[in-house]
């Protein structure tokens, strides 16, 4: 029998990229205030560290990182990403459905889903059954 879930959530690991960008650009900012002092090209990183500032603040809640959860019987869909069940062997359900980590054969870091307020229940409880299914460590932290 085909069991499928589909849900919308927010892809965490998306959205710490800008934040990361901001640090770089505030890191080169300070280098060029402490070495040329406040000169045309310093203006020119302050001005580009303060937009990537407004920039990492407002991608989180952009529709860039908004992402489609599908669980079916042999795949986990993640946005337009696809992983096999069989690369799967770990699964974290953290704040009670809020944030579900996926820990993938290959990957240093685990896929991180922040879900919908409307599927936090659901995707809890088909994510435990079909865990169970697949032979998955599936892990609740509170």
């Amino acid at each position: 029998m085909e069991q499928t879930y589909k849900g919308h959530g927010i892809s965490l690991t998306r959205s710490a990229r800008p934040f990361y960008l901001f640090i770089f650009m505030a890191f080169l900012t300070g280098l060029f205030m402490y070495s040329h002092s406040w000169t045309t090209v310093t203006k020119c990183f302050f001005t580009l560290t303060v937009i990537s500032l407004g920039f990492s603040i407002w991608f989180p809640y952009s529709p860039f990182v908004k992402m489609r959860l599908k669980i079916t019987n042999e795949n986990v869909y993640v946005g337009k990403y696809k992983y096999s069940a069989e690369n799967i062997f770990k699964i974290v359900n953290e704040k009670q459905g809020i944030m579900i980590m996926f820990h993938i054969v290959g990957y240093e870091e685990p896929i991180t889903v922040r879900m919908d307020e409307d599927y936090q229940k659901s995707a809890t409880q088909f994510l435990e059954q079909w865990a169970k299914q697949q032979s998955i460590s599936y892990d609740i932290k509170d």
